[in-house]
């Protein structure tokens, strides 16, 4: 599916994310994967192969990664 921003996951809470994919997701605007404007914790988490504009994997403005796959994933800017 497509969506503005957030394709995966959009969120303006804080949150915490362990072992998840994030795959095949497309925004329109920013944040493929992840679209964060909170604090942010993702452990054992896949970015793969998502697409946006900008921030194709993950748009986040304070987010922390553990053990975290990007890869494949695509911005058009």
């Amino acid at each position: 599916s497509q969506t503005c921003n957030g394709g995966g996951i959009y969120t303006v809470s804080n949150v915490s994310v362990t072992s998840s994919q994030f795959r095949n997701n497309k925004a329109s605007g920013m944040g493929g994967g992840l679209f964060v404007e909170a604090a942010a914790e993702f452990s054992d988490v896949e970015l793969i192969a998502n697409v946006a504009l900008r921030g194709a994997g993950a748009y986040a403005s304070a987010v922390a990664l553990t053990n975290a796959t990007i890869s494949y994933n695509v911005a058009f800017l």
